[in-house]
């Protein structure tokens, strides 16, 4: 079964902000970046206001991503060995290679995937088997299998 991280547009909650951030509004942003390509300097107002624009909206996503995990992490199953977080290593199949094994971390680092970021956000709580899809900061989403969950 597939599912998004967050399948709403309701941007009331963190899960609907963060689906409009990753994939209205930065792509709007961005639109207007590409299009100021080339111009002027003097009539590259928009462009550099759109800039600014980006550089909030991805810190707001940062933001929205912590906060998701920590609540997810708050209700974390007890006991289940098949379960990604934090301390566990996951098998991940991106579909474009090799599966790749990472520990799931409340800080990300060599080896390790981030509980705050796109994937470690979606993958929390998850259980091996599952599929999710992603959304990356350009606003492309992704499917991810969850191959193996194990402990260290």
């Amino acid at each position: 079964m597939t599912e998004t991280l967050n399948p709403t547009d309701d941007r009331d909650t963190p899960q609907g902000e963060l689906h409009w951030l990753q994939t209205v509004r930065l792509p709007e942003l961005t639109a207007v970046v590409d299009a100021g390509a080339g111009q002027d300097a003097a009539d590259q107002a928009d462009v550099y206001a759109a800039l600014t624009q980006i550089a909030e909206a991805q810190d707001r996503i940062t933001q929205l991503q912590s906060q998701i995990a920590r609540e997810a992490a708050e209700v974390a199953p007890v006991g289940a060995r098949n379960v990604a977080v934090p301390g566990r290593l996951v098998t991940l199949d991106f579909g474009d290679g090799p599966e790749e094994s990472l520990f799931v971390s409340e800080g990300g680092g060599l080896g390790r995937i981030s509980i705050t970021s796109p994937v470690g956000a979606a993958i929390l709580n998850r259980k091996s088997g599952d599929v999710v899809d992603v959304v990356v900061p350009r606003g492309v989403t992704t499917p991810v299998t969850i191959v193996s969950v194990r402990d260290r």
